[in-house]
């Protein structure tokens, strides 16, 4: 498979992310050479796609074209959800700085997420994930901490206690203080995003003092 027929590597310029797999945003190409001509040009619909002259054919266009041959047996009984293009997308990340949280739906929450907002969610695919580390540096975080929990960080960091108080009115370490509510949360997130935008500086400073 072959990110495209031009693309090459540049070592001085950073990637992020190496996707393989026939996802819209970046699909994986076949590359057609002489012996997998040979077999993909047996089938009308393969010459079809891959047009006149050209040396690559995407991947959804293998397995649309002839599911049972590229994904094998049973796929289609076993990921029904998949359409005939592949359930998973495989990537290689380069992690040199923390990746923003992320948030992955079950099939469930995926089909209708695609159904409503199909210009963000383009697949009914679940977005589960496994992760397989590369170096021995690697660590990552799994789920939430709890409302006792988050509360207690906030409270035991003076400067983290402060700005909660000055972005909700609420002082994490007064004994009034209702609890680390999804209410809380709400407005807690959108105060912070709101000060990002307004008065970075300030936020600078108690970064800078915890």
């Amino acid at each position: 498979m072959a990110a495209g027929e031009d693309w090459e590597s540049q070592k001085e310029v950073p990637f992020a992310e190496l996707w393989m797999g026939d996802h819209v945003n970046g699909p994986s190409h076949v590359v057609v050479d002489e012996l997998s001509e040979a077999i993909i040009g047996k089938n009308e619909q393969f010459k079809m796609a891959m047009g006149a002259g050209e040396k690559s054919i995407p991947v959804s266009e293998l397995t649309l074209a002839d599911p049972q041959r590229f994904l094998g047996e049973g796929y289609e009984q076993k990921y029904p959800y998949a359409n005939k293009n592949l359930a998973c997308l495989f990537k290689v990340l380069s992690v040199r700085t923390a990746l923003s949280i992320q948030a992955h739906p079950n099939r469930a929450a995926a089909t209708l997420l695609n159904e409503e907002r199909p210009d963000i969610y383009k697949d009914k695919n679940p977005k589960a994930e496994v992760a397989i580390a590369l170096s021995d540096d690697f660590s990552a975080c799994f789920g939430f901490a709890s409302p006792e929990k988050i509360r207690e960080n906030l409270a035991s960091v003076p400067a983290l206690a402060k700005l909660t108080e000055s972005l909700t009115g609420l002082n994490p370490t007064a004994n009034d203080f209702p609890g680390v509510t999804p209410e809380f949360l709400e407005n807690f997130t959108k105060a912070l995003f709101y000060k990002l935008d307004k008065d970075h500086d300030e936020l600078e400073k108690v970064v800078g003092e915890i």
